[in-house]
């Protein structure tokens, strides 16, 4: 399967799921540590997560402590404001002492001497830093070919990015590096191809610096992860998939079964032509396969599989099971970077037993 670091998840999951990890380190780090020390991020992603953490239970916010990874050279009330964000979505609406959360004084003409004071604030090590990650591969304000990279010894540094506004003050290589727990966000096709470059290019943070959370834990939606290689598959993983796909099968759960399989599935199977009248023998898409899937289950309310045997590849599991009646079929899942299937290959044959 995709690597533990790795949590992959349709879109509007992601902030939810996101969030409950984030909930899980804040808790951890309270209890061992005596306080949790957290980096927000901005963007469009962080923001759901934010709106989605503000409604979380058990999280013990008189022991958080705020910081921002980066934040754009504007006062605190302006719209490009990190700060801001972070405050509309999360920070005013938990318990949280104002005296707990740390704002850079980005705005200030000197920003040098604003980044070293806020650098002087800092913990030896972050708890938890959230991260995202531009289409050109930046992260937090560590944009490709900046200087800033190749910081050393300063925690918190002033740069000049690409994109408005462009004077900023950001994180550096050190803290990410010491930090106990990386978070990372990616949604949209539009990051599909520094996703790739991040977690699975040549080492180059120069010019992909999102390289830099290569280690922490990367939460996206299928499309940001499309051009992930696809999972080497264990022998436990291939007999756990086929468990799981007959046990789903077996709960004539609709929602249960089609969890199991991605947006974008194409399932090619006999069957398709002969009772569904699919003409190419083709069922593309989730919402087809939810009516392909929902019609079987209506069409066959005794249906019931037992599963005989499992092969496995690379990235594809083969089942072989009977059905109640004892109709054999070998069953081809191609497994996709998510983890679930994206392709089905079904061949039938005639009946080896059962009544």
């Amino acid at each position: 399967m995709q690597p533990s670091n790795r949590t992959i998840v349709e879109e509007n999951q992601l902030p939810g799921s996101a969030a409950r990890k984030i909930r899980e380190v804040i808790v951890e780090s309270a209890n061992s540590r005596g306080r949790a020390c957290l980096a927000l991020s901005g963007g469009t992603t962080p923001r759901a997560v934010h709106e989605v953490l503000a409604t979380l239970p058990d999280i013990p916010w008189d022991r958080v402590h705020v910081f921002f990874g980066d934040e754009r050279a504007v006062p605190p009330e302006h719209p490009d404001s990190n700060y801001r964000m972070a405050k509309e979505s999360l920070l005013s609406r938990v318990p949280i002492p104002t005296s707990q959360v740390y704002r850079p004084a980005a705005e200030a003409d000197d920003r040098d001497a604003a980044a070293r004071a806020y650098e002087a604030l800092f913990p030896s090590a972050f708890d938890l830093i959230i991260l995202g990650i531009g289409e050109d591969g930046h992260t937090a304000s560590l944009f490709p070919g900046s200087a800033a990279l190749a910081e050393t010894e300063r925690l918190c540094v002033p740069v000049i990015g690409p994109k408005p506004p462009p004077a900023r003050v950001t994180f550096t290589p050190p803290v990410l590096e010491r930090a106990h727990t990386l978070l990372m966000l990616a949604a949209g096709i539009g990051k599909a191809e520094p996703v790739a470059r991040a977690l699975e290019g040549a080492w180059d943070p120069n010019t992909t610096p999102a390289q830099l959370a290569r280690r922490g834990l990367w939460f996206m939606d299928p499309a940001a992860a499309r051009l992930l290689t696809r999972p080497l598959l264990t022998e436990a993983d291939a007999r756990r998939i086929a468990a799981e796909n007959i046990a789903a099968w077996n709960s004539h759960d609709l929602e249960r079964v089609l969890a199991h399989y991605d947006d974008d599935c194409v399932l090619v199977s006999p069957v398709a032509v002969e009772r569904l009248g699919a003409p190419s023998g083709e069922v593309r898409g989730k919402a087809a396969l939810r009516a392909y899937f929902g019609g079987a289950l209506t069409a066959y309310p005794h249906l019931h599989f037992e599963l005989v045997d499992v092969l496995w590849g690379v990235s594809s599991v083969v089942l072989y099971y009977k059905n109640q009646r004892g109709t054999l079929t070998a069953e081809v899942l191609e497994i996709g970077p998510s983890g679930r299937v994206s392709r089905v290959l079904a061949n039938y044959s005639a009946t080896v037993g059962g009544d």
